[in-house]
């Protein structure tokens, strides 16, 4: 993760494609690259909560 004070970037955040992500700390930006979510593992509990939600959610369309 790379710090900035440069002013082209001083009120940047957010992200750029999938390439670079723009954060804010104070008077800082810092920059980073975006996050590989590929190899996540997600818990029993937040599966059976996203099972929930996806149940909930086909019931309201």
């Amino acid at each position: 993760m790379a710090i900035s004070k440069n002013f082209l970037l001083k009120n940047l955040a957010g992200h750029l494609g999938k390439q670079l992500v723009f954060k804010q700390y104070g008077d800082l930006t810092a920059v980073s690259k975006y996050p590989d979510m590929e190899k996540r593992k997600f818990s029993d509990r937040q599966l059976e909560n996203q099972a929930v939600m996806d149940k909930k959610s086909r019931h309201h369309q």
